[in-house]
């Protein structure tokens, strides 16, 4: 069984010969022995953090038509809910779909104000019309699970069997020079970004906080972001008397970047924006985590339909808090923790066995590598020599251009 929080502060303490009985050294001990827990956790893909979820892709939504006039970026719907139940975001892609030289652009959704009202990035650029058959495009970036570390895999089923979706980068994406105006089953992805947002206001707007828990009441969460198209921040505080009831800041934010709290809640916090129709950000309970932040991908092509996407992944720790904690590696890595953490205790303390505790340490974790690290089975592998990938659009593979000329296709 694993040691409890509070058995790795008392160990730690008296390695580092330090009073258990005191308290001098106790924040001391217990935020090292969360630094070492993340340190660990990165240094290789271990089998006790191994994770896995599902994503659903959002597909196009046509619902009704749209109205809008020369040089305007401002679209009316009829019998259009984007807001409320659509899933418009902004940022998705909107097409007009009848014969009209507009067909051919691609219009990017700037903000949604209301369910038949929205702006878009560029305005539309040939005479106005009413009643247009529009699309707006299968919902390209998706939030991965809360502490996703490193991503494993992600694959579907929308081919009938098995399809493991291919990672490419940024630069191999746009070097492809590819159409955005695809709607298909999604078979590549690529990472987006990392922040503490769920999703972005849909236009400007006040933020909304509660909790699911009467009991916070009075707690204060910080939000960073953009309001008027400056850099700024506001503190909004959950109610005093019921943690439950909303309560309302007074900036309109157009984006969040950062949001934490500065106490331990016993519920979830929630923050939303657009009356509630865009959940910014959710917090955790207890005081593991003062905020979280999310992993986002884009995939490709825009999903035409709705795709269950498997994720496995590796999860980032949670820090441990309270003295019964225990963390998610296992008793085999309590040993190393100790080792680590006291290691850098020592060394603030300028002590002359630094170097020792830091080689067991070293020691320590070679043979946890070679028993509770995953084999990467999913890395690319290498192409036969006949193998022809000239006419692949994203190679999955590794080619001779990679690896040398004894590898890859067999003609250049």
């Amino acid at each position: 069984m694993s040691l409890t929080f509070l058995d790795l502060q008392n160990e730690v303490k008296r390695r580092s010969i330090r009073d258990q009985a005191g308290t001098q050294f106790d924040t001391a001990a217990k935020n090292l022995i969360n630094m070492a827990l993340i340190r660990i956790a990165n240094e290789t893909p271990w089998r006790a953090l191994r994770r896995t979820d599902t994503l659903e892709t959002d597909g196009p939504y046509t619902t009704g038509t749209v109205t809008t006039v020369l040089d305007s970026k401002s679209w009316t719907g009829a019998s259009t809910v984007w807001l409320t139940s659509a899933n418009a975001r902004v940022g998705r892609r909107l097409k007009i779909t009848g014969s009209t030289s507009a067909s051919r652009k691609l219009f990017r959704i700037a903000t949604i104000t209301a369910d038949t009202t929205l702006t878009t990035d560029v305005a539309y650029d040939v005479t106005g019309a009413a009643s247009l058959a529009y699309k707006v495009l299968g919902r390209e970036d998706y939030t991965l699970p809360a502490q996703t570390g490193r991503i494993a895999m992600i694959w579907h089923e929308g081919f009938g069997y098995p399809f493991p979706m291919q990672f490419v980068t940024d630069r191999e994406f746009f070097d492809q020079q590819t159409d955005f105006d695809i709607s298909d089953t999604p078979t590549i992805y690529r990472m987006w970004t990392e922040d503490w947002i769920l999703e972005q206001p849909k236009a400007a707007s006040v933020l909304q906080l509660s909790s699911s828990s009467s009991d916070d009441t009075s707690i204060d969460v910080m939000v960073h972001g953009v309001v008027s198209g400056y850099p700024d921040f506001e503190k909004i505080t959950t109610n005093s008397s019921s943690g439950t009831t909303t309560t309302n800041g007074l900036k309109s934010f157009t984006k969040v970047d950062r949001i934490t709290k500065d106490a331990s809640t016993v519920g979830r916090l929630t923050l939303t924006a657009n009356s509630a129709n865009a959940t910014i950000a959710v917090i955790p309970t207890g005081d593991t985590q003062a905020g979280l932040q999310y992993k986002h991908i884009q995939i490709f092509p825009s999903p035409d339909a709705t795709y269950l996407l498997n994720v496995w992944y590796y999860k980032d720790p949670a820090r441990l808090v309270n003295d019964e904690d225990i963390h998610e590696l296992g008793a085999d890595f309590d040993e190393v923790i100790i080792l680590l953490a006291t290691s850098k205790l020592q060394a603030e303390q300028s002590k002359e066995d630094v170097d020792k505790f830091f080689a067991l340490y070293n020691s320590e974790l070679k043979i946890l590598r070679r028993k509770n690290a995953d084999k990467l089975d999913w890395l690319p592998r290498l192409q036969h020599p006949s193998t022809s990938s000239r006419n692949q659009r994203f190679v999955r593979n590794l080619t001779f251009a990679q690896v040398g000329s004894k590898f890859g296709p067999s003609s250049r």
